[in-house]
């Protein structure tokens, strides 16, 4: 049962000391000069500590080309990594321990698993992938990875992307309020008794020709992503709190990492790595803890602590063939350089077998190794296929919705285009209408000679009276149904409006997702996975009662102006007929003359009122018409910014999967040079054992020869 109890006192802070920087060159090539100059005038562990952390995490450059070799790094050497100041996580970890001995400092490296850039949630864990240290200060542990304090290691746009990709945040798109006059430049204008001519404008909003024109430009570009250490001292992973360590930390052997027993499965489904951010360290509690299996580990001889990692890491993840072989193979040179040191024959006779044994057991690990590195590859590229998959899915609905929005608008335009079209003709039969009634006769004069009987009286009265009748009622209809359009074609364009901005918020997050995917993002991280969420909501806020508000109102308005333009025909044909009728009555001597000569005025002044109504809604439908003419291009440009996510996305699904196959390359390499090594460990043991067993029998014979000449 693992006990760890938390020291009293302060929270523990990196100091960092610029004179600790700034080693002369002559001496940082040696540890022991290095580490005198460091820990010159330090009185605790702690100042000492922190003077040696500084300087490694300072002055070590991360070395990706060691890290990216196809045979693996080999074994750390200190005067190597002093000389060109450029190492691995291993060879991190080995320095700190040099110098820390050299400062008498206990410290030791820890070799585990953590959690990098392929790793998510719920993931299956291997092998492990990187070295860091425990320390201990004041007699308590404390555990840091210098390797991740001497720099962030992450993907970034190179140079000019990143200019490209700022132009555009500083050049987003921009709109403005244009004004347009018809294709007939000018009309008479009938809603005054001037009769002037004016233009019918129409106003509407359009992208700036300058910005379309540079967006256009900069889409012709393909950003580039580049993988960078910034050469930054991060004091977040200086002497960790354990508890937070562990969440993107590990070790092979349970003890190392300072916090209570947990198994590989907590480890792996551990949901704070998937809120994990800097303040989560920037925040953290550092103190030290106390661990009697630790000390028990470090005071063990070399032979007792292959022994216990073996056993531990077997136990903590049978997958991880990897340390298992280290230490079988450990175990058997030591017994090999053990049973040098015996010269009872039995005793060394056995003690080499169990030397055999542990190296076979080793070529076993590197067999089960490499059955478990193809696992893990096939995992990770059945996960990053599922990850590309996810995201080509969610973006096929995303176009699947702008295919049916853009044939909804396009319908929309048309109905509207169309309604403008039946309104130019209802202007034109109206303007032809004036003529007409400027034609008709109004000096209609009493005839005494038209004989008047009262069925025939009646009969023209009664024409009128439901001529009359109908008008009215045509009239009225026309008036509600001109308000009603009014108020449809009102509320459509402030729809549209907001429609506008609602879509120009739903789809700008998909630059912002494309531009985290170029950094290696997924939709399994939580970065992108949050900007998705966004994204849907705000998909949902636009999508929300788009029939009701833009789509049935279109058609609505193209119904009502029908129906208004069919009505006023009906009624100026009514009209026209009652014009006709009043002319018989004068005749007939039944009106007076005045009375059509007013009706005509009338008739005349309702005829320009429509126009004047025309020519006012004419430009309501345009600015309708160019609104919806913006939505579908604003369509159009998302429908693109979505195939470019889709892009990018295969970008780095295609990166990945060679990552994933450089490491499977690797992997196999190390496994073959492990092998070719334990193999050559065999046959040197083998060799061994012959010399001896030969030597053996030799001297057995030498004296059972001697023996027999004695007996004669």
């Amino acid at each position: 049962m693992l006990c760890f109890n938390h020291a009293k006192g302060q929270n523990i802070e990196l100091k960092i000391d610029k004179s600790n920087l700034r080693v002369p060159r002559v001496i940082a090539k040696k540890p022991g000069p290095l580490t005198a100059y460091l820990i010159k005038n330090k009185d605790s562990d702690q100042e000492k500590f922190d003077a040696l952390f500084t300087w490694v995490a300072g002055n070590i450059k991360y070395d990706f080309n060691a890290y990216f070799a196809p045979s693996g790094a080999g074994i750390p050497r200190i005067d190597k990594i002093l000389k060109y100041r450029r190492g691995i996580c291993l060879d991190y970890a080995y320095l700190m321990d040099s110098l820390c001995k050299l400062a008498d400092i206990t410290n030791f490296t820890v070799l585990g698993y953590a959690k990098d850039e392929l790793f998510d949630v719920q993931d299956s864990m291997y092998a492990d992938n990187h070295a860091w240290n425990a320390v201990k200060l004041d007699n308590k542990w404390f555990v840091y990875d210098v390797t991740w304090a001497s720099g962030e290691t992450d993907y970034k746009l190179t140079k000019f992307s990143q200019f490209i990709y700022n132009l555009y945040l500083k050049h987003p798109p921009k709109y403005k309020t244009k004004k347009t006059v018809s294709k007939k430049l000018f009309t008479i204008n009938y809603c005054d008794s001037a009769l002037t001519k004016v233009p019918v404008v129409f106003t509407y909003s359009k992208q700036k020709i300058w910005n379309k024109w540079f967006h256009q430009q900069l889409f012709k570009f393909k950003l580039k992503t580049r993988r960078y250490n910034n050469q930054v001292i991060n004091p977040n992973y200086y002497l960790c709190d354990p508890d937070t360590f562990a969440i993107n930390h590990f070790p092979d052997d349970p003890i190392w990492s300072l916090v209570s027993n947990r198994t590989r499965f907590d480890i792996e489904a551990d949901s704070a790595f998937y809120h994990l951010n800097d303040s989560t360290f920037n925040h953290q509690n550092r103190y030290g803890r106390s661990c009697p299996d630790c000390d028990n580990y470090i005071s063990s001889s070399e032979m007792n602590q292959n022994h216990s990692l073996r056993k531990a890491s077997l136990k903590f993840n049978s997958r991880n063939r990897f340390i298992t072989t280290i230490c079988e193979y450990n175990i058997g040179n030591l017994n090999y350089v053990e049973s040098k040191n015996f010269e009872d024959s039995l005793t060394k006779v056995t003690v080499i077998d169990t030397a055999l044994s542990y190296l076979a057991f080793a070529q076993q690990s590197l067999l089960r190794s490499s059955q478990f590195s193809e696992a893990e590859t096939v995992f990770q590229k059945a996960k990053n296929m599922a990850k590309a998959n996810l995201l080509y899915k969610e973006n096929d609905g995303h176009r699947d919705l702008i295919i049916l929005d853009k044939f909804n608008i396009k319908n929309g335009c048309n109905t509207i285009k169309n309604l403008e079209r039946k309104t130019h003709m209802s202007e034109t039969k109206l303007i032809r209408r004036i003529r007409r009634i400027n034609k008709y006769d109004a000096t209609e004069v009493p005839n005494v000679k038209i004989k008047n009987t009262a069925v025939k009286l009646a009969e023209v009265n009664k024409n009128l009276k439901e001529t009359d009748s109908v008008i009215t009622i045509l009239n009225e209809r026309i008036d509600l149904l001109k308000q009603e359009f009014g108020l449809i074609t009102i509320a459509l364009s402030n729809n549209l409006t907001k429609k506008i901005i609602q879509h120009d918020s739903a789809f700008y997050p998909f630059d912002e997702s494309t531009y985290l995917r170029y950094l290696m993002r997924d939709n399994y991280k939580k970065e992108i996975d949050e900007i998705r969420k966004k994204i849907n909501v705000l998909e949902g806020n636009y999508l929300r009662n788009l029939d009701e508000l833009i789509y049935e109102p279109a058609l609505a308005c193209q119904k009502l102006g029908e129906d208004i333009y069919v009505t006023i025909n009906q009624r100026n044909a009514l009209e026209e007929q009652c014009f006709k009728i009043k002319a018989e009555l004068i005749r007939r001597c039944q009106l007076e003359p005045a009375k059509l000569e007013d009706y005509k005025k009338l008739l005349r002044s309702q005829n320009r009122e429509d126009i004047c109504w025309l020519k006012t809604n004419t430009p309501n439908l345009g600015t309708v018409f160019f609104s919806l003419k913006s939505l579908l291009y604003r369509q159009k440009l998302a429908e693109k910014i979505i195939r470019h996510e889709n892009h990018v996305e295969n970008r780095r699904f295609k990166y990945i999967n060679k990552e994933l196959n450089r490491r499977k390359h690797k992997y196999k390499s190390i496994i073959l040079n492990n092998n070719k090594a334990v193999t050559f460990q065999i046959r040197v043991v083998n060799k061994e054992k012959r010399l001896f067993l030969k030597k053996l029998r030799r001297d057995r014979l030498e004296a059972a020869k001697a023996a027999k000449r004695i007996n004669k």
